[in-house]
């Protein structure tokens, strides 16, 4: 399930939940690491998260 869920994830937003939550890399690193800034590092993750929330609900299929 938790990769149906990640390939329904626009790229960005899977890189930014695998770096946070799996690699366990800071904010400020994974901003470095995939080139962004702070603000969409944590826009990213918002929408990944809310995201993944709708799938655990069955609303995303």
């Amino acid at each position: 399930m938790l990769s149906h869920v990640m390939e329904g994830l626009p790229r960005r937003q899977c890189a930014v939940l695998i770096a946070l939550r799996v690699e366990g890399r800071s904010r400020a690193d994974a901003a470095e690491w995939l080139g962004m800034s702070l603000r969409s590092v944590d826009t990213a993750l918002r929408q990944a998260l809310r995201h993944c929330e709708k799938a655990a609900q069955g609303v995303v299929t």
